[in-house]
Protein backbone atom coordinates (compact mmCIF):
# COMPACT_ATOMS: atom_id res chain seq x y z
CA UNK A 1 0.00 0.00 0.00
CA UNK A 2 3.35 2.38 0.40
CA UNK A 3 4.15 1.90 -3.33
CA UNK A 4 0.33 2.94 -4.46
CA UNK A 5 0.62 5.80 -1.95
CA UNK A 6 3.76 6.78 -3.38
CA UNK A 7 2.36 6.39 -6.89
CA UNK A 8 -0.38 8.51 -6.20
CA UNK A 9 2.17 11.48 -4.20
CA UNK A 10 4.24 11.39 -7.14
CA UNK A 11 1.31 11.36 -9.59
CA UNK A 12 0.24 14.94 -8.09
CA UNK A 13 3.77 16.61 -8.01
CA UNK A 14 4.21 16.73 -11.41
CA UNK A 15 0.84 19.03 -11.53
CA UNK A 16 0.88 22.39 -10.96
CA UNK A 17 1.05 23.56 -7.78
CA UNK A 18 -2.85 24.78 -7.44
CA UNK A 19 -3.55 21.30 -8.54
CA UNK A 20 -1.64 19.74 -6.57
CA UNK A 21 -3.14 22.31 -3.14
CA UNK A 22 -7.00 21.45 -4.86
CA UNK A 23 -6.42 17.70 -4.37
CA UNK A 24 -3.57 17.46 -1.77
CA UNK A 25 -6.87 17.39 1.62
CA UNK A 26 -8.27 14.21 -0.88
CA UNK A 27 -5.34 12.64 -1.37
CA UNK A 28 -3.83 12.57 2.57
CA UNK A 29 -7.44 11.58 3.76
CA UNK A 30 -7.23 8.43 1.50
CA UNK A 31 -3.32 7.93 3.43
CA UNK A 32 -5.47 7.20 6.43
CA UNK A 33 -7.92 4.59 4.88
CA UNK A 34 -4.99 2.77 3.49
CA UNK A 35 -3.18 2.51 6.30
CA UNK A 36 -5.84 1.95 8.76
CA UNK A 37 -6.01 4.78 10.04
CA UNK A 38 -3.87 6.77 12.81
CA UNK A 39 -2.07 5.72 15.86
CA UNK A 40 -5.00 7.15 18.24
CA UNK A 41 -3.61 8.57 21.82
CA UNK A 42 -6.67 8.45 23.83
CA UNK A 43 -9.27 5.64 21.77
CA UNK A 44 -11.76 7.04 23.88
CA UNK A 45 -11.31 10.52 22.65
CA UNK A 46 -12.68 12.31 19.79
CA UNK A 47 -10.78 15.39 18.74
CA UNK A 48 -12.84 16.85 16.31
CA UNK A 49 -10.24 19.21 14.46
CA UNK A 50 -10.78 21.56 11.33
CA UNK A 51 -8.54 19.28 8.89
CA UNK A 52 -10.69 16.15 9.92
CA UNK A 53 -14.27 17.88 9.63
CA UNK A 54 -12.41 19.31 6.44
CA UNK A 55 -11.87 15.87 4.91
CA UNK A 56 -15.09 14.30 6.35
CA UNK A 57 -17.16 16.77 4.20
CA UNK A 58 -15.04 16.01 1.14
CA UNK A 59 -15.67 12.44 1.10
CA UNK A 60 -19.69 12.48 2.35
CA UNK A 61 -20.02 15.33 -0.44
CA UNK A 62 -17.67 13.96 -3.27
CA UNK A 63 -15.84 17.56 -3.15
CA UNK A 64 -12.84 17.82 -3.55
CA UNK A 65 -12.37 21.20 -4.15
CA UNK A 66 -10.52 22.93 -1.02
CA UNK A 67 -12.07 26.51 -1.68
CA UNK A 68 -15.51 25.21 -2.16
CA UNK A 69 -15.35 23.29 1.18
CA UNK A 70 -14.11 26.23 3.29
CA UNK A 71 -16.57 28.45 1.82
CA UNK A 72 -19.58 25.84 2.64
CA UNK A 73 -18.03 26.18 6.36
CA UNK A 74 -17.92 29.47 6.40
CA UNK A 75 -22.02 29.84 5.40
CA UNK A 76 -23.00 27.22 7.73
CA UNK A 77 -24.98 28.34 10.63
CA UNK A 78 -24.04 27.47 14.35
CA UNK A 79 -26.79 24.75 14.59
CA UNK A 80 -26.07 23.44 11.14
CA UNK A 81 -22.38 23.13 12.04
CA UNK A 82 -23.18 21.41 15.32
CA UNK A 83 -25.17 19.02 13.49
CA UNK A 84 -22.18 17.97 11.46
CA UNK A 85 -19.91 17.55 14.05
CA UNK A 86 -22.79 15.04 15.25
CA UNK A 87 -22.49 13.23 12.51
CA UNK A 88 -18.69 13.49 12.21
CA UNK A 89 -18.63 12.26 15.92
CA UNK A 90 -21.04 9.40 15.81
CA UNK A 91 -19.28 8.30 12.40
CA UNK A 92 -16.02 8.32 14.17
CA UNK A 93 -17.17 6.61 17.30
CA UNK A 94 -18.36 3.59 14.92
CA UNK A 95 -15.44 3.66 13.57
CA UNK A 96 -13.12 3.37 15.85
CA UNK A 97 -15.48 0.55 17.91
CA UNK A 98 -15.36 -1.59 14.52
CA UNK A 99 -11.89 -1.80 14.57
CA UNK A 100 -11.60 -2.58 18.28
CA UNK A 101 -13.76 -5.71 17.35
CA UNK A 102 -11.67 -6.20 14.38
CA UNK A 103 -14.04 -5.87 11.85
CA UNK A 104 -11.70 -4.57 9.78
CA UNK A 105 -9.45 -8.02 9.68
CA UNK A 106 -9.83 -9.99 6.38
CA UNK A 107 -13.20 -8.56 5.96
CA UNK A 108 -13.84 -8.64 2.46
CA UNK A 109 -16.08 -5.68 2.29
CA UNK A 110 -13.62 -3.28 3.92
CA UNK A 111 -11.00 -4.59 1.54
CA UNK A 112 -13.63 -3.79 -1.72
CA UNK A 113 -14.45 -0.33 0.39
CA UNK A 114 -10.79 0.89 0.72
CA UNK A 115 -10.61 -0.13 -3.27
CA UNK A 116 -13.87 2.09 -3.63
CA UNK A 117 -12.50 4.90 -1.96
CA UNK A 118 -8.78 5.08 -3.92
CA UNK A 119 -10.39 4.70 -7.37
CA UNK A 120 -12.83 7.36 -6.28
CA UNK A 121 -9.42 9.55 -5.27
CA UNK A 122 -8.04 8.72 -8.38
CA UNK A 123 -11.26 9.26 -10.36
CA UNK A 124 -11.46 12.36 -9.21
CA UNK A 125 -7.92 13.50 -9.33
CA UNK A 126 -8.10 13.08 -13.20
CA UNK A 127 -11.30 14.86 -13.11
CA UNK A 128 -10.21 18.24 -11.69
CA UNK A 129 -7.20 18.17 -13.63
CA UNK A 130 -7.92 17.26 -16.83
CA UNK A 131 -8.03 20.89 -17.69
CA UNK A 132 -9.23 22.20 -20.92
CA UNK A 133 -9.53 19.96 -23.88
CA UNK A 134 -7.79 21.69 -27.55
CA UNK A 135 -9.58 21.77 -30.48
CA UNK A 136 -7.60 19.48 -32.05
CA UNK A 137 -8.31 16.86 -29.67
CA UNK A 138 -12.54 17.55 -29.97
CA UNK A 139 -12.28 17.49 -33.90
CA UNK A 140 -10.14 14.60 -33.60
CA UNK A 141 -12.82 12.79 -31.24
CA UNK A 142 -15.60 14.24 -33.79
CA UNK A 143 -14.07 12.29 -36.78
CA UNK A 144 -13.79 9.19 -35.01
CA UNK A 145 -17.01 9.07 -32.84
CA UNK A 146 -19.07 10.90 -35.48
CA UNK A 147 -21.88 8.32 -36.32
CA UNK A 148 -22.72 8.82 -32.33
CA UNK A 149 -23.98 12.14 -33.14
CA UNK A 150 -25.50 11.31 -36.46
CA UNK A 151 -29.49 12.52 -36.76
CA UNK A 152 -31.59 9.34 -37.44
CA UNK A 153 -34.21 10.10 -40.13
CA UNK A 154 -37.60 10.95 -39.38
CA UNK A 155 -40.84 10.43 -40.88
CA UNK A 156 -44.49 12.02 -40.34
CA UNK A 157 -47.59 9.83 -41.56
CA UNK A 158 -50.77 8.50 -40.68
CA UNK A 159 -52.42 5.33 -41.54
CA UNK A 160 -55.63 3.54 -41.49
CA UNK A 161 -55.41 -0.10 -40.12
CA UNK A 162 -57.24 -3.39 -40.08
CA UNK A 163 -56.77 -6.19 -37.60
CA UNK A 164 -55.57 -9.82 -39.01
CA UNK A 165 -56.88 -10.79 -35.26
CA UNK A 166 -60.26 -9.32 -35.60
CA UNK A 167 -60.89 -9.62 -39.52
CA UNK A 168 -58.71 -12.76 -40.31
CA UNK A 169 -55.37 -12.55 -42.38
CA UNK A 170 -57.20 -12.38 -45.72
CA UNK A 171 -60.19 -10.41 -44.69
CA UNK A 172 -58.24 -7.83 -43.26
CA UNK A 173 -55.73 -7.23 -46.64
CA UNK A 174 -58.62 -7.23 -48.71
CA UNK A 175 -60.20 -4.49 -46.84
CA UNK A 176 -56.92 -3.00 -46.93
CA UNK A 177 -56.60 -3.26 -50.73
CA UNK A 178 -60.09 -2.18 -51.26
CA UNK A 179 -59.70 0.98 -49.06
CA UNK A 180 -56.59 2.34 -50.99
CA UNK A 181 -58.28 2.17 -53.76
CA UNK A 182 -61.34 4.17 -52.49
CA UNK A 183 -58.74 6.93 -50.87
CA UNK A 184 -57.15 7.68 -53.73
CA UNK A 185 -60.01 7.33 -56.17
CA UNK A 186 -62.01 9.67 -53.98
CA UNK A 187 -59.18 11.89 -52.93
CA UNK A 188 -59.63 11.57 -49.12
CA UNK A 189 -57.71 13.56 -46.53
CA UNK A 190 -55.65 11.92 -44.04
CA UNK A 191 -58.10 13.73 -41.50
CA UNK A 192 -60.96 11.79 -42.77
CA UNK A 193 -59.45 8.42 -43.41
CA UNK A 194 -59.23 6.93 -39.85
CA UNK A 195 -62.91 5.83 -39.90
CA UNK A 196 -62.45 3.52 -42.59
CA UNK A 197 -60.83 1.29 -40.62
CA UNK A 198 -60.08 -0.66 -37.31
CA UNK A 199 -58.54 0.82 -34.10
CA UNK A 200 -55.04 0.91 -33.89
CA UNK A 201 -53.59 -0.37 -30.89
CA UNK A 202 -51.16 2.84 -30.89
CA UNK A 203 -51.48 6.21 -32.02
CA UNK A 204 -53.26 7.02 -35.67
CA UNK A 205 -50.92 9.98 -36.56
CA UNK A 206 -47.28 9.90 -36.04
CA UNK A 207 -45.61 13.38 -36.74
CA UNK A 208 -41.63 13.50 -36.96
CA UNK A 209 -41.04 10.18 -35.38
CA UNK A 210 -37.70 8.40 -35.63
CA UNK A 211 -37.53 4.25 -37.04
CA UNK A 212 -37.11 2.93 -33.35
CA UNK A 213 -40.54 4.50 -32.34
CA UNK A 214 -42.32 2.96 -36.16
CA UNK A 215 -40.29 -0.58 -35.28
CA UNK A 216 -41.82 -0.44 -31.40
CA UNK A 217 -45.07 -0.02 -32.59
CA UNK A 218 -45.72 -2.21 -36.11
CA UNK A 219 -42.14 -4.48 -36.78
CA UNK A 220 -39.02 -3.58 -38.40
CA UNK A 221 -41.04 -4.69 -41.82
CA UNK A 222 -43.43 -1.63 -41.75
CA UNK A 223 -40.46 0.37 -41.11
CA UNK A 224 -38.53 -0.37 -44.29
CA UNK A 225 -41.63 -0.05 -46.67
CA UNK A 226 -42.63 3.18 -45.01
CA UNK A 227 -38.82 4.10 -45.53
CA UNK A 228 -38.92 3.43 -49.44
CA UNK A 229 -42.16 5.91 -49.86
CA UNK A 230 -41.97 9.78 -51.41
CA UNK A 231 -43.45 12.67 -49.10
CA UNK A 232 -47.20 13.44 -50.69
CA UNK A 233 -49.79 14.86 -49.41
CA UNK A 234 -52.34 13.31 -51.57
CA UNK A 235 -51.33 9.41 -52.33
CA UNK A 236 -52.60 6.58 -50.09
CA UNK A 237 -49.68 3.72 -50.38
CA UNK A 238 -50.29 -0.04 -48.70
CA UNK A 239 -50.70 -2.26 -48.25
CA UNK A 240 -48.43 -2.72 -45.34
CA UNK A 241 -48.07 -5.48 -43.44
CA UNK A 242 -47.40 -4.93 -39.65
CA UNK A 243 -47.08 -7.46 -36.42
CA UNK A 244 -50.73 -6.88 -36.33
CA UNK A 245 -52.24 -6.46 -39.87
CA UNK A 246 -52.43 -4.57 -42.72
CA UNK A 247 -51.96 -0.52 -42.88
CA UNK A 248 -52.71 2.14 -45.61
CA UNK A 249 -50.42 4.68 -45.10
CA UNK A 250 -49.64 8.45 -46.00
CA UNK A 251 -46.61 10.29 -45.69
CA UNK A 252 -46.74 13.78 -45.86
CA UNK A 253 -42.94 14.62 -44.32
CA UNK A 254 -39.83 12.90 -44.15
CA UNK A 255 -36.25 13.76 -43.52
CA UNK A 256 -33.05 12.01 -44.14
CA UNK A 257 -30.68 10.95 -41.52
CA UNK A 258 -27.93 13.81 -41.88
CA UNK A 259 -24.42 13.84 -39.59
CA UNK A 260 -24.54 17.92 -38.02
CA UNK A 261 -21.09 19.49 -38.37
CA UNK A 262 -19.02 20.31 -35.88
CA UNK A 263 -20.24 23.87 -34.68
CA UNK A 264 -23.58 23.08 -34.82
CA UNK A 265 -23.19 20.74 -31.99
CA UNK A 266 -19.93 21.89 -30.36
CA UNK A 267 -20.23 21.71 -26.50
CA UNK A 268 -22.18 18.21 -26.78
CA UNK A 269 -19.13 17.18 -28.22
CA UNK A 270 -16.51 19.10 -26.11
CA UNK A 271 -18.24 17.31 -22.98
CA UNK A 272 -17.92 13.92 -24.46
CA UNK A 273 -14.05 14.71 -25.32
CA UNK A 274 -13.27 15.89 -21.78
CA UNK A 275 -15.27 12.94 -20.11
CA UNK A 276 -13.47 10.03 -22.49
CA UNK A 277 -9.48 12.02 -22.00
CA UNK A 278 -10.85 11.36 -18.36
CA UNK A 279 -11.56 7.79 -18.54
CA UNK A 280 -8.56 7.12 -20.57
CA UNK A 281 -6.21 8.75 -17.79
CA UNK A 282 -7.99 6.79 -15.33
CA UNK A 283 -7.51 3.56 -16.32
CA UNK A 284 -4.24 4.14 -17.38
CA UNK A 285 -3.27 5.33 -13.63
CA UNK A 286 -4.73 2.28 -12.85
CA UNK A 287 -2.89 0.57 -15.13
CA UNK A 288 0.06 2.23 -13.32
CA UNK A 289 -1.03 1.63 -10.03
CA UNK A 290 -1.35 -2.37 -11.05
CA UNK A 291 2.15 -2.31 -12.91
CA UNK A 292 3.72 -1.45 -9.63
CA UNK A 293 3.64 -4.63 -7.71
CA UNK A 294 5.29 -7.91 -9.00
CA UNK A 295 2.59 -10.69 -9.37
CA UNK A 296 3.68 -14.72 -7.99
CA UNK A 297 0.97 -17.63 -8.96
CA UNK A 298 1.42 -20.07 -6.09
CA UNK A 299 -1.75 -22.39 -7.04
CA UNK A 300 -2.12 -25.80 -6.77
CA UNK A 301 -2.24 -27.53 -10.59
CA UNK A 302 -5.93 -27.72 -11.83
CA UNK A 303 -6.98 -31.82 -12.17
CA UNK A 304 -8.80 -30.41 -15.70
CA UNK A 305 -9.67 -34.65 -15.72
CA UNK A 306 -11.68 -33.95 -12.69
CA UNK A 307 -11.81 -35.70 -9.27
CA UNK A 308 -12.77 -39.09 -8.63
CA UNK A 309 -15.31 -38.82 -5.51
CA UNK A 310 -15.62 -42.38 -5.40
Amino acid sequence: MNRTRAYLVKRIIKEPLLQFLLLGAGVFAVDGFLNGGEVIADPHTIVVERDKLHAYLQYRSKVFDTDQIDRYLAELTQDQLNAIVSEYVQEEALYREARYLQLDQADYVTRLRLIQQLEFITRGFMDATSGDISDEAITSYYNEHNETYRVAPRVTFTHVFFNRDKRGKEEARRAAVSTLERLNGEHIRFDQAPSLGDRFYYSVNYAKVEPDVIMSHFGEAMWQQINTLSPSDSRWYGPFDSLYGYHVVMLTHKEESYLPPLNEIHARVEADARRDLQERQYNQAIRDIVSAYKVKLDLDPLDKGGRDTD
